[in-house]
């Protein structure tokens, strides 16, 4: 049915002290009913259970225009809800407080929902949420939603104005929370349940050990279960411990994030470390588009990080002290600053890089950022080190993070248009000061978008569009980078595009759309159409790429094709090509010791017919200074002259080297029984002692026989007709006389003239082939 409604009622002095039931709501009981409270007040009510004034469990509870003074209870010192649907707008909530060391100084809800509109929590004191605790207990969830509510002067051992416990996911927004304390954390406000968002809120002069303005507690662990502060200012926040603004902690499995954003922390002092902003215990925290201004700790004025992992993006650092690293200070995990400005902070080492970005181990993740000081030693992607012409940083005052500091950018400055691409954000997406967060093409650098563009925007095709933010949208493809078009380069005669496709051809032969085999940056179709190349066979490929073995301008292909070359086997190869000689390489071990008269002998072997002179190629290691101490060279038996007879030294670093020539018949009739042997003999004054590791060694090389014409006739074994011994294609009586004349054994152990079937033997089979391929 219809709610009971209570209008307008004075309850006072009520006491519920009684057993079970009867010590819950000093004023007001509400057991599974619906009721609505209008203009009632309710002042020095009292209860021995939850609930100084009021007690719900289940059911509905809708509050208007109420107001509740001096009440207490053993949890929540004006009110407890359990499993209640709870709405209160406009209800003042003063000096209220449970009677022991428990939650709720004026309101405990635990489970359902809670709403709270255009209320004042003023001089309330609790052990967890001095103002109000949402704090569900036994498994319960909860929804809550704080708007446009102010918590004055509240105090608690933890969250002196507001607790947002585990399992609440809670809206806070509107709201003012100044001058609250904590013995602990969370001198403003604690939040600790997620998804959960704190949005234009105001945390002054608010005190606690940790998190002076407000603590976050990372504890969920799903990622998507962010705690978000947005559009909020913290100023005159105190922590004589960690984290004068904020102060972030995560426990060991969460894996939910802090994102601050569009935000404001000025001004605010931490007696430890993190004047505006402490991340600590692996905790995943973002800034973006905010200002940390101003701040002051021993350690880490603006921010510190003592672990977990921190982006500062799209932010500005300024004016921030501290003993140790000033703007930002690292004591462990990873600290990433990206699109930002962190400039003017200053510590015991002045106000050069390290007071900017100091670092206890490691480094820092730098990229197109102005940070003053920057050196290229310290690495970092595009990051500048220019005057980044901040408006008027420290005001009319001189003083940097009050109300009168303008951190906007002059229309001269380098961080305009200088962020990264690749964390721009949406055109949708907002500055610090509400502004559009893309006011041109690119996002500037800092917390403040310009109005300024960083040059005279150009719309080369006049369709409306800046060639800069068609080309950074993608909606206009660039290929090659310069900022313009692909078809505004095409269209003006910058690049060409000779095959009509829209793309530049400098760009189709880069990504390998189409080849270009002679390098030019012209494709191969293109280079055949206009006659800049030829393409003798028509296969798109021009003729200087393809193959042209016998150099004669010619691909071989067509030069086959043509008549003008043989191929004989029908390959696609030039017979020439594969007619030419061979060349054959064997190396000696090194002989050592060298010296005294000892020969070195070595065995140059071969089934390769020579068709060239032999080169013998020494390196020795010896006592060879003198010109009576040189190498005797033989070739079996046969001298082929001395080695090393000058220009030679003693016991050298560097082997000595030296050459010799064997004329091709004296080649030929040393290896005519299939191997030679080379003796090298040093002279008797050549000392075999003199040097501590003497040697000499040889290589060999000849031309030789291709493999594919073993008798070296000049004719393709493959494709000499049978019997046709001086290859002139025809066999005849010129081809009989040939095989007689030459009757007998090969004088060498390789294929000779008249040798027909290659067995190194001229007789009665080389003769029945040549009788049987008779034309």
């Amino acid at each position: 049915g219809d709610p009971a409604v209570l209008d307008g009622a004075v309850v006072r002095g009520g006491n519920a002290n009684g057993p079970s039931l009867h010590a819950m709501g000093g004023g007001l009981r509400v057991a599974g009913a619906s009721v609505v409270l209008r203009h009632c007040t309710f002042v020095d009510n009292q209860s021995t259970s939850g609930g100084g004034a009021v007690r719900t469990d289940g059911g509905m509870l809708e509050i208007d225009d109420g107001f509740f003074q001096g009440n207490a209870g053993l949890i929540g010192g004006a009110m407890r809800n359990d499993s209640t649907v709870v709405s209160i707008a406009n209800t003042t909530f003063i000096g209220n407080a449970p009677t022991s060391t428990t939650q709720g100084g004026a309101i405990r809800a635990n489970g359902a929902s809670f709403t709270a509109t255009g209320c004042s929590f003023v001089g309330n004191k609790g052990a967890l949420g001095g103002g109000l605790s949402l704090n569900p207990d036994n498994g319960f969830t909860a929804t809550a939603a704080i708007v446009d509510c102010e918590f004055l002067e509240n105090f608690a051992t933890n969250a002196g104005g507001l607790f947002v416990g585990t399992g609440c996911a809670a809206t806070i927004e509107g709201c003012t929370f100044a001058g609250n304390g904590a013995l602990l954390t969370g001198g403003g406000a604690s939040v600790i349940g997620a998804p959960s968002t704190v949005s234009s809120c105001v945390f002054e002069m608010n005190a606690a050990t940790g998190g002076g303005g407000l603590m976050v507690g990372l504890f969920h662990p799903e990622p998507i279960a962010t705690i978000a502060v947005v559009d909020c200012l913290f100023e005159l926040n105190i922590a004589d411990g960690n984290g004068g603004g904020i102060r972030c902690q995560a426990v060991a499995g969460a894996f939910n994030d802090l994102v601050v954003g569009r935000s404001e922390i000025r001004f605010n002092f931490a007696l430890q470390s993190g004047g505006g902003l402490a991340s600590e215990s692996e905790a995943k925290c973002t800034v973006r588009s905010s200002a940390l201004v101003g701040n002051w700790a021993p350690i880490g004025g603006g921010a510190v990080v003592n672990s977990g992992t921190t982006l500062l993006d799209l932010t500005t650092v300024f004016g921030n002290e501290a003993d140790l690293g000033g703007g930002v200070r690292r004591e462990g995990g990873t600290v990433e600053v990206a699109n930002s400005i962190v400039w003017q902070n200053a510590d015991a080492s002045g106000a050069g890089a390290p007071a900017q970005l100091s670092t206890s181990t490691g480094g820092f993740a730098a990229s197109d950022s102005c940070i003053a000081g920057w050196l290229p030693v310290l690495g970092g992607t595009n990051v500048i080190a220019d005057d980044p012409r901040l408006a008027d940083p420290l005001g009319p005052d001189g003083l940097a993070g009050t109300d009168d500091d303008d951190l906007s950018l002059l229309p001269d400055s380098p961080c305009i248009n200088r962020a990264a691409s690749a964390l721009a954000p949406p055109r949708s997406e907002l500055d610090l000061a509400g502004n559009l967060r893309r006011q041109a093409c690119r996002v500037d650098m800092g917390a403040l978008e310009s109005p300024y563009p960083s040059m005279e925007l150009v719309d080369c095709n006049g369709n409306g569009a800046a060639d800069e933010c068609e080309v950074f949208d993608g909606t206009a493809p660039d290929c090659n980078g310069n900022g313009i078009p692909d078809a505004c380069d095409i269209a003006n005669g910058t690049e060409t595009d000779c095959n009509g496709n829209g793309v530049p051809d400098v760009c189709d032969v880069l990504d390998g759309t189409v080849p270009d085999c002679n390098g030019n940056g012209i494709p191969d179709s293109c280079d055949i159409a206009s006659g800049f190349e030829p393409d003798c066979d028509g296969d798109g490929v021009p003729d200087s790429c393809q193959e042209d073995c016998d150099g004669d301008g010619v691909p071989d292909i067509c030069a086959i094709a043509a008549g003008t070359a043989l191929d004989c086997d029908g390959n696609g190869l030039v017979d020439a090509c594969q007619l030419v000689p061979q060349l054959f390489t064997t190396s000696s071990p090194q002989y050592a010791p060298f010296g005294s008269g000892a020969p070195a002998s070595f065995v140059i072997a071969s089934t390769a017919l020579p068709v060239g002179p032999l080169t013998l190629d020494f390196s020795a290691v010896a006592d060879l200074n003198l010109g009576s101490e040189n190498v005797t060279v033989t070739l079996d038996g046969v001298f082929v002259g001395p080695a090393f007879l000058s220009g030679a030294s003693d016991c050298p670093a560097v082997p000595d080297t030296y050459t010799l020539v064997v004329p091709t018949e004296t080649f030929l009739a040393a290896i005519a029984d299939g191997s030679a042997t080379l003796l090298m003999t040093p002279t008797s004054a050549v000392s075999l002692t003199q040097c501590e590791a003497s040697f000499i060694a040889v290589t060999a090389s000849y031309p030789s026989a291709p493999a594919d014409d073993l008798n070296g006739d000049g004719v393709l074994d493959s494709c000499a007709a049978a019997g046709d011994v001086d290859g002139n294609g025809v066999v005849d009586g010129a081809d009989i006389g040939i095989v007689l004349g030459a009757w007998g054994p090969c004088p060498t152990a390789f294929p000779c003239v008249g040798d027909v079937n290659l067995d190194g033997v001229v007789d009665g089979s080389d003769l029945g082939m040549v009788l049987a391929g008779w034309r």
